[in-house]
């Protein structure tokens, strides 16, 4: 028997990646980037081709309320790349990435971005 939403076999447990979720590439080639996620780009992949300093900026907490956001260093090259919200969290603390591989993960509660993992070891997880 099939799942009534995806049309998948029951049991199959490989998931469909929506519109919705869509990820982004960034590079800094040219120069300082900052690049501000949407509610339909909810995953961010940082390529530093040079030294210069990259931010991604999260979407206003209110309008993503439920969803999940991530940010991966992929290659860094000697400037930090940050992560900061719009402004409409007061208790939100900007993370800063400064290696391979370092990533922030949050979550939307619609009044809160709540920290899920991050190696940010200067922030404590700011859990419920």
């Amino acid at each position: 028997m099939a799942d009534v939403l995806t049309g998948k076999p029951a049991g199959d447990t490989q998931r469909d990646i929506a519109a919705r979720d869509v990820s982004a590439l960034v590079t800094s080639a040219a120069g300082t980037v900052t690049y501000t996620m949407t509610t339909t780009i909810r995953h961010i992949e940082v390529i530093q081709a040079s030294g210069y300093a990259m931010a991604v900026m999260l979407p206003p907490v209110a309008v993503c309320a439920g969803m999940i956001f991530s940010v991966v260093v992929r290659t860094y090259v000697d400037a930090p790349v940050t992560v900061a919200d719009a402004g409409d969290d007061a208790l939100f603390t900007t993370r800063s990435m400064a290696a391979n591989t370092d990533y922030w993960v949050g979550y939307s509660d619609g009044r809160r971005w709540l920290t899920l993992s991050d190696t940010d070891a200067s922030k404590a997880p700011a859990l419920l």
